[in-house]
């Protein structure tokens, strides 16, 4: 931030001074002043370009936040205008200061001073965008309204027939592009290669077409909720009530409502689920969705359910989802969030144990034959969690009555089932493994076991607060 002032200063600070020593000093000596001004100009452009990029990462944070947020907006604009000012010294230098050395020097004095005096207005424009940033929240920090009916998606990329179909449209179109390239430095053929390279991106425009979706104005919001345990029971409850009926108890799309309708409701159990982000299910439970023919396919519930309903209902839907794919084909689940608190151990949030094999017993620490106290597996630490009862002397305990039946959500286990004695959540901060009883209290080497074999299978990225629920 102090580069990018001093660079600003260092700029536009120049330009008054400037033009005033153009419309006083000599066509020659006004010439070797812009000269010898360039250099400065050139290093105090190229120093706001780099720091501003910084700055505009950090707090503009992604593409959705640009198009999408109020300060998103003012930084387009801010570009914009500080393109313009480029424009203005490109202009001074490379046309209207060679024009100080020929005849028509004072025209092109008069015409320099007057691009100058524009350029400076541009730049106390930028100041003044500027000045509205320091007082706007930062997009980063904000939902962005996507403004646009699509978005970019490489979902199609996981199919090999299409991937191939986008990959060999690239090698053509990035061809064409190398020959429309290579004849601006010869200086040859360059309208055929124009024509052919124009021809072929159409051509090869439908394949391009794949890897882009509908979307929606909520499709890049980012759930608030952090995926916890709270909010994940609370989506079961306002699912059994408003979605079952069509969806199914388990989430296959097998209501019993969904006989009657023409539309199949969708198996929300699938693994095609996280192709879609949750900004768009919150538009669909929201907005409802519509089937090919324009008609309902179902119905939005944004009068039923609060923002903060439908978020808790997304956590559940991908919590179910997550659960059923663990218990069927013993994926990666994130286990979901809680506040802890451990004995010796600074940790609030279960998230801070990563780095440590974490088991998880589900019943109050004083009805538990055990754990056994284990050593370190592979280098990585084992912690006892209860999610029950009280703080043992050792280990930690959930501080949410929830974390109880989020586990067993997250682990594909429906309410009815017979209560399990514990999990196994892998130094990654994934949920890996749902313990019997003979592991946990009667057989430990059994559980020593199964831990050295989750350690030695890693793999997977620690999973982020966003959703990465499986894998």
């Amino acid at each position: 931030e102090a580069l990018h002032l001093l660079a600003a200063s260092a700029w536009l600070g120049s330009l008054l001074p400037l033009m005033l020593c153009l419309r006083r000093l000599p066509a020659s000596q006004a010439a070797a002043l812009c000269q010898n001004f360039s250099p400065i100009g050139i290093g105090c452009v190229l120093l706001l370009a780099a720091s501003g990029l910084a700055q505009g990462m950090e707090l503009v944070g992604t593409l959705p936040a640009l198009v999408g947020t109020q300060y998103g907006h003012i930084v387009l604009l801010k570009i914009t205008l500080f393109l313009v000012t480029l424009g203005f010294a490109a202009r001074n230098r490379l046309t209207l200061t060679d024009r100080l050395f020929d005849a028509g020097a004072e025209t092109a004095r008069r015409q320099l001073v007057h691009s100058i005096g524009a350029e400076t207005l541009v730049g106390l424009a930028i100041v003044l965008a500027a000045g509205f940033l320091a007082s706007t929240t930062p997009g980063a920090h904000e939902q962005p309204d996507w403004p646009f009916p699509w978005r970019p998606s490489l979902a199609v990329m996981t199919e090999p027939e299409l991937r191939r179909e986008v990959v060999i449209s690239a090698c053509l179109v990035g061809a064409c592009l190398a020959v429309v390239a290579g004849t601006l430095v010869w200086r040859r053929g360059r309208a055929v290669a124009v024509l052919l390279a124009l021809g072929v991106i159409a051509w090869q425009a439908p394949s391009f077409g794949l890897l882009v979706v509908d979307a929606y104005p909520t499709s890049f919001y980012a759930s608030p909720t952090g995926f916890n345990a709270a909010a994940i029971v609370h989506g079961q409850a306002l699912y059994a009530a408003q979605c079952a009926d069509c969806h199914g108890t388990g989430g296959q799309g097998d209501g019993p409502a969904s006989a009657g309708l023409r539309i199949h409701p969708a198996d929300l159990t699938a693994g095609h689920l996280w192709d879609h982000p949750d900004g768009d299910l919150f538009w669909w439970i929201g907005h409802g969705m519509r089937d090919p023919e324009g008609g309902v396919a179902m119905p939005g519930f944004a009068a039923q359910l609060s923002e903060a309903d439908r978020w808790d209902l997304i956590d559940y839907i991908r919590a179910n989802n997550a659960g059923t794919a663990l218990r069927m084909e013993s994926a990666r689940s994130l286990p979901p969030a809680m506040p802890v608190r451990c004995a010796g151990n600074s940790a609030s949030q279960l998230s801070d144990l990563r780095g440590k094999v974490v088991l998880v017993i589900t019943a109050a620490a004083s009805h538990v034959t055990g754990p056994p106290v284990i050593p370190p597996q592979d280098g990585f630490p084992v912690v006892a969690l209860y999610l029950t009862g009280r703080r043992p002397n050792q280990g930690c305990v959930a501080e949410t009555p929830d974390a109880r039946a989020a586990f067993a959500i997250t682990a594909g286990l429906s309410p009815s089932a017979p209560s399990v004695p514990g999990y196994l959540v892998d130094p990654d901060g994934w949920l890996r493994a749902i313990l019997p009883q003979d592991q946990v209290s009667k057989h430990p080497e059994r559980l020593v076991a199964t831990i050295r074999t989750i350690c030695d299978h890693l793999g997977g990225a620690a999973p982020s607060d966003e959703h990465a629920h499986h894998h």
